[in-house]
């Protein structure tokens, strides 16, 4: 499996346009590692958004906001009008995927800060992290990456179509295949949906599935380069 970004470079440019050039360092100045040094970023985080990998996974207690005070009429201070919570979200989060209670949530602006909001108290966020360090990927996030990268170099370094075609089908292979992992291995029930500040004031309980953000889209030519 590969431990460094030169290793991913050398990776994609077989699994791309099939150079037999070796890269040595990323800043080497060779034609190729110049096309991967401009690709990269953009399909890595394409490549994370894309399925839940097992070794980006993070969870952290989110950081209250503004909390909505249902006492008194709605203004822009507060989150946004449906919703009683309004967190910060994790400096390193590429994309949510669920809150530990299973409850729904949103994302949402603040000025300039990404945020989260809800209707759970004290809430924990499970997501998908900026993982750069490639020696902690798993094999199927290296396999992904590597046919990712592949697929975006292949037009500038050959202008071969059909090459990249190749390549970003098999890419898309390995995210699909992730997403089906991680669907059979986490267990799916029902949750309590009524938000614990209701709760207090004596209102009907209900129940809902569990709720999960959905990855982001499969990769295409246009959206990883």
């Amino acid at each position: 499996m590969a431990s460094s970004v030169v290793e991913i470079y050398n990776l994609a440019c077989s699994a791309g346009p099939g150079t037999r050039t070796s890269i040595t360092a990323v800043d080497e100045g060779s034609r190729e590692a110049e096309v991967c040094t401009l690709w990269y970023d953009t399909t890595l985080e394409a490549v994370l958004r894309a399925a839940p990998w097992t070794s980006t996974t993070a969870y952290e207690r989110l950081a209250l906001l503004y909390e909505r005070d249902f006492a008194v009429d709605w203004t822009s201070a507060m989150p946004p009008p449906e919703w009683g919570f309004e967190y910060a979200s994790p400096a390193n989060m590429i994309r949510p995927r669920y809150l530990t209670s299973f409850e729904r949530f949103d994302l949402s602006i603040r000025d300039t800060t990404h945020t989260i909001v809800t209707n759970v108290d004290s809430a924990i966020l499970c997501y998908t992290k900026k993982q750069t360090l490639v020696s902690m990927w798993d094999a199927s996030l290296t396999m992904a990456m590597t046919y990712a990268l592949g697929a975006n170099i292949t037009m500038g370094l050959t202008g071969k179509l059909s090459r990249a075609r190749s390549a970003l089908e098999a890419a898309n292979d390995m995210i699909s295949q992730a997403r089906v992992a991680a669907a059979n291995e986490r267990e799916v029930g029902l949750y309590e949906t009524l938000p614990s500040w209701l709760a207090i004031r004596g209102a009907p309980q209900g129940q809902a599935p569990q709720y999960i953000y959905p990855p982001g889209p499969l990769l295409s030519l246009s959206n990883v380069g």
